[in-house]
């Protein structure tokens, strides 16, 4: 079985050739992918502050909250830091929100938003919120929001950031309370900022974040039940499918994949395929 799903010829050629072909085009089908590249860099290796924005990375740590934090400004708050080393994670940050009135926290969650946004660390803050929600409640960790309710391409448009006629002008406006104080304002962020980061590694899109947030555990295992387990039942007679299933699993963090017509009317076709040829 091993021998039938490896790839055919001398793959050990191959893929260098096909890495080599993915950076040529990453470069040259988007060039401002170059720029989303060298920001992350100079994030990493340089930690170069942007100016004229407020920095407050010392909110995302995991020790003692300083209240003062959220009231100051950014370099009162790295001056403070210099004399006293702990710093606010941010499960501390959103507890503190969450006692605050409704202003408060999402002026709270928006500093945040700041920050990960700066770090080119946009949908790793997404994938902490949606952990927050679930932990927040039995219901939201076993149920969800619902729906159009905390992470989707549609939560997106309903709640008017879409150029079509449809969700701008037709339908009404709507955005859940959980969209406005969590995922929608990393795209309002993501607007504000400079173009650099404008990146994909800002975008909350994610497939794991909707199904985890808007259907809980329960719906999560549902989908894999009923949707992955068909093709699961069927692995054995899988050749290139297998490499599929495999590439599609990190795919499914960049994009909400069933919310369009993305890639998977054609994995699905693809699938299919490879499992009629084995018949």
């Amino acid at each position: 079985w091993l021998k039938k799903i490896a790839p055919p010829g001398n793959f050990a050629l191959y893929i260098p050739a096909y890495i080599f072909l993915i950076i040529f085009l990453y470069v040259t089908v988007s060039p401002d992918n170059a720029d989303y590249f060298v920001a992350k860099v100079k994030n990493k290796i340089f930690s170069i502050e942007v100016e004229g924005k407020n920095n407050y990375k010392g909110m995302i740590s995991d020790q003692k909250v300083y209240p003062e934090a959220f009231t100051m400004t950014a370099s009162e708050y790295q001056a403070l830091k210099t004399k006293e080393k702990d710093k606010v994670s941010f499960a501390i940050a959103t507890k503190q929100s969450e006692i605050s009135d409704k202003a408060s926290r999402i002026s709270i969650m928006r500093d945040m938003t700041k920050t990960y946004v700066l770090k080119l660390q946009g949908k790793t803050l997404a994938v902490l919120e949606t952990m927050q929600y679930l932990k927040s409640s039995p219901v939201h960790m076993f149920f969800g929001a619902g729906t159009t309710r905390f992470s989707s391409h549609i939560a997106q448009k309903m709640a008017g950031y879409d150029s079509s006629r449809l969700f701008m002008h037709i339908l009404p406006r709507f955005a859940s309370p959980e969209y406005k104080e969590n995922h929608v304002l990393l795209i309002e962020e993501r607007i504000k900022s400079d173009k650099e980061y404008y990146s994909t590694a800002n975008f909350p899109d994610s497939f794991y974040n909707q199904i985890f947030g808007e259907y809980g555990i329960l719906g999560a295992i549902l989908f894999v039940f009923f949707y992955i387990g068909y093709f699961l039942k069927r692995i054995h007679k899988l050749t290139y499918g297998l490499w599929l299933f495999v590439i599609l699993l990190p795919f499914a963090h960049l994009s909400y994949i069933f919310d369009t017509m993305c890639v998977m009317p054609f994995l699905e076709w693809l699938l299919l395929i490879d499992l009629e040829n084995d018949n």
